[in-house]
């Protein structure tokens, strides 16, 4: 019986100390201990087991009936009146609104409507126009050759070979082409020049010559291109010439619109 109200007694003041932790009007501690005590004090007076163990039912009922009660004030502090309308609005939200079968797929459409079209890059076609003014302006930029660079020295000497037309008015005919060029460093500071171009029709008649005897106005350079050079045979005509080997030169040859006439090749004489 002893040993019986001992952990009677332990359950008590447990269930006791949680009520003097709680927010609100705690029990006294002395009064909470008497009201223990007195309580382990008549179930050890009462008759048999079964009395007892009914008696401390009842106290320990008690006991957790103030806990309970506890709790319900700890439930109204201002903590949980914040928290209430929150849980409140959350329980009372409205169920999600379903869409059918036939709105799922108009819907589908219209967003599938407004995705960006993939047009496939189609290549920009480059007219003869086109092509005739950027060979002009590649032309006209490129700079007149000031100094015995290779590029000059390749062009010493005299050449002769042909010119292939290519342009619908001549195309297929062959005329002859006939260079000779000579440049020097004036007093080691100016590039200067003897040159003469001749180009000839089947039947002989010369149609073009340019004939120069100072500064170098006929021959340019090619930007980044040590292996080409721009010759100019007639007042604004021009040739885009490969100088990798120095003895058979060949390239197009450009009217003074940069269109496209025909093929110029030729050989050093000397």
């Amino acid at each position: 019986m002893k040993t019986f109200g001992l952990l009677f007694l332990g359950m008590l003041f447990g269930a006791v100390g949680v009520l003097m932790l709680e927010e609100g009007e705690p029990l006294p501690k002395k009064e909470a201990q008497a009201w223990a005590h007195a309580g382990v004090a008549k179930i050890q007076d009462t008759g048999d087991a079964a009395a007892q163990l009914k008696a401390a039912e009842e106290y320990y009922g008690k006991a957790v009936i103030l806990f309970l009660a506890s709790l319900v004030r700890e439930q109204q502090s201002p903590e949980a009146t914040l928290a209430e309308p929150i849980v409140k609005e959350i329980k009372e939200a409205p169920p999600q609104e379903t869409i059918t079968a036939s709105e799922s797929a108009a819907l589908a459409s219209v967003t599938s409507s407004q995705q960006p079209v993939k047009v496939d890059a189609q290549p920009v076609a480059v007219t003869p126009a086109d092509r005739a003014l950027n060979n002009l302006i590649t032309h006209r930029k490129a700079p007149i050759a000031d100094k015995m660079s290779p590029q000059v020295r390749k062009m010493n000497g005299s050449f002769e070979g042909r010119f292939t037309w290519d342009a619908k008015q001549n195309k297929g005919r062959v005329d002859h082409v006939a260079m000779d060029m000579n440049f020097f460093m004036e007093d080691g500071k100016k590039l200067r020049g003897i040159i003469s171009i001749i180009l000839t029709d089947p039947e002989g008649k010369q149609y073009s010559r340019s004939t120069g005897n100072g500064d170098n106005q006929t021959l340019r350079l090619v930007p980044g291109r040590k292996d080409q050079v721009y010759l100019e045979p007639a007042p604004g005509d021009f040739i885009l010439l490969d100088i990798r080997n120095p003895n058979r030169m060949s390239g197009p040859y450009y009217d003074q619109g940069g269109n496209y006439l025909g093929r110029v090749e030729i050989g050093r004489k000397n």
